[in-house]
């Protein structure tokens, strides 16, 4: 690991760029991450340690990197295989919100929601008042 540094290739058909940037943003916390692209279908990735790393922790950062990136590449495709039913998920909830809602007679209030208290419960209680009374 000369002068601190780790560097690897990335071919741009097996991960997509967008899986490669997301992984890199990932290890900012842990690594000066610079990328280059030596060719058209290739990604020079170069890690360099923040600290002084040694060659086993390098080894292992490689390792924690390459799995973050199959977890972000899987992550692109479940979201590109979904998105159509997140589309006419959130399309249908817009649609409802803006649609006016039905409005419903006193009549067709089956379940009494319409109705003021006195229409509801004021009868009942002014003739317990005068059942008590007596």
């Amino acid at each position: 690991m000369k002068e601190n540094i780790l560097k690897f290739n990335l071919s741009t058909d097996l991960y997509p760029l967008e899986a490669i940037y997301q992984t890199c943003y990932t290890f900012l916390d842990r690594a000066y991450i610079y990328l280059d692209s030596p060719s058209a279908k290739k990604v020079l990735v170069s890690l360099r340690g923040k600290k002084k790393i040694s060659p086993e922790k390098f080894k292992a950062l490689r390792g924690e990197f390459m799995n973050e990136l199959l977890n972000s590449a899987l992550r692109l495709e479940v979201s590109k295989r979904n998105r159509r039913i997140r589309e006419l998920i959130v399309g249908r909830a817009l649609v409802s919100a803006v649609r006016p809602l039905k409005k419903i007679s006193f009549k067709e209030d089956s379940l009494g929601i319409g109705k003021t208290w006195e229409e509801k419960y004021g009868k009942k209680a002014k003739n317990k008042k005068r059942k008590k009374k007596k």
